[in-house]
């Protein structure tokens, strides 16, 4: 959410935790305000998860840089890092440069961070997303996060699921959003099959659901075990624009960015406040029921 709406409390009221993009903290204008925001996040021990901002910048953070960040916000905090989360540079459609990459920064620097690494899959077809979770899964990593718009989710995945279509109302009308909602879907009842073929002895990790195509596809994860958490700026990004959800969702997403909006000033933002609001509890019932 927009800072102004962070420095008026707005994310205690409306999130369960902090969503951080590293690339803002080096904006002249915002940065060190937001950085702040960062630090009393962590005091207060809600749960914080720092991205690389790969959706943002269209290629993730400089790795180097990025730890860089996780230690000033663990030394400006003086805390444990227990709320802390943060995902590793990740490359977008690529499986083979993720894997490489993250394998290489774990290998690096995790040992001496503070916090606990989460890695993203990524891949170009539904082969390349599988094959690069059961990499990270291989490597015992328990913090895995699942993109919303893979390639990957484009081919098979995506289109024999034309009942998901109708459950979840993803087929008003057909685009490559609903292809995105779908192919997740698909790809994470993939994952939970897979772990729940595995032994009970080996725990399966938890999932963290990057971002959103459209609200209603949340619906879809209701019940499976692997699904701990989800970032999104849907509903915000929405209010903000005056646009309230459906009781079914939503047909179309703004080709808006959050980060676009982040220097959006208070009088802007109290005049679509209640339709923020309530697009937030329309999506928490999405996920939650």
């Amino acid at each position: 959410m927009p800072l102004q709406m962070l420095e008026d409390g707005h994310e205690e009221r409306l999130t369960s935790g902090h969503y951080g993009l590293v690339h803002l903290y080096e904006d002249d204008q915002v940065g060190p305000q937001y950085f702040q925001h960062g630090v009393q996040v962590l005091k207060s021990g809600r749960p914080f998860i720092l991205d690389n901002s790969v959706f943002e910048l269209e290629k993730a953070f400089d790795p180097v840089e990025f730890v860089t960040w996780i230690l000033k916000l663990h030394k400006a905090s003086h805390t444990d890092g227990d709320n802390f989360r943060y995902i590793i540079p990740d490359v977008l459609d690529d499986a083979d440069r993720t894997i490489e990459q993250a394998l290489d920064f774990i290998s690096k620097y995790s040992k001496d961070l503070p916090g606990e690494p989460m890695v993203v899959v990524q891949g170009n077809t539904s082969s390349d997303l599988i094959e690069c979770y059961q990499t990270f899964r291989r490597e015992g990593l328990q913090r895995i996060a699942i993109s919303f718009n893979c390639k990957g989710y484009e081919s098979d995945l995506a289109s024999k699921s034309s009942h998901l279509s109708y459950r979840y109302h993803l087929d008003s009308p057909h685009s490559h959003l609903t292809d995105w909602a779908i192919g997740r879907i698909n790809f994470i009842n993939l994952v939970e099959n897979y772990e729940m073929s595995k032994s009970i002895v080996d725990p399966a990790p938890k999932l963290h659901l990057l971002g959103a195509s459209l609200p209603q596809e949340f619906k879809a994860y209701r019940d499976m075990f692997i699904v701990e958490s989800v970032d999104t700026s849907n509903p915000i990004v929405h209010g903000l624009k005056g646009q309230m959800y459906s009781r079914e969702g939503l047909d179309d997403k703004l080709s808006i960015k959050l980060v676009d909006l982040f220097n959006m000033k208070e009088d802007e933002i109290d005049k679509h406040l209640a339709i923020i609001y309530y697009n937030v509890a329309r999506f928490e019932g999405f996920v939650n029921g």
